[in-house]
């Protein structure tokens, strides 16, 4: 008794499927390195934020800018009379580069955050589209 073994043919557009969904899966792997990396980057940028605030604070305390800019509160008149003295103490006494390296970093951080949530969304839509998992 011999049983015949007939050959069963797969479709013709099989192989371009499996070759698409193969593309798929690689862009759903380029997209969550991806998403990975920026990640990263979000964290490193709220902790340079952070320190850098931290750093600010330190300093406004230091240099007396806390106590110059709460005269105009406290001696509005003196400020008004001497109001070009008072603007050059507030300046001197400015933290000018920590405050542009903790404005620089939340930019970073924002920026960053920006395409993360893209590249959330991207995987999102990608796995909707095609059912990838």
């Amino acid at each position: 008794m011999a049983k015949k073994h007939t050959e069963i043919e797969p479709p013709a557009d099989l192989f371009n499927k499996i070759m698409r969904r193969l593309n798929k899966e690689e862009q759903l792997l380029i997209l969550k390195r991806r998403v990975f990396g920026f990640s990263v980057g979000v964290l490193a940028a709220m902790g340079l934020s952070v320190y850098s605030f931290h750093l600010m604070q330190n300093i406004l305390a230091v240099s007396g800018f806390k106590a110059y800019f709460s005269l105009i509160f406290s001696d509005t008149l003196i400020v008004l009379n001497y109001w070009q003295s008072f603007l050059t103490s507030l300046l001197e006494s400015f933290p000018a580069m920590e405050t542009a390296v903790f404005l620089t970093a939340i930019v970073i951080w924002s920026e960053l955050f920006k395409k993360l949530l893209k590249e959330i969304k991207n995987i999102k839509n990608l796995k909707i589209n095609y059912g990838l998992k």
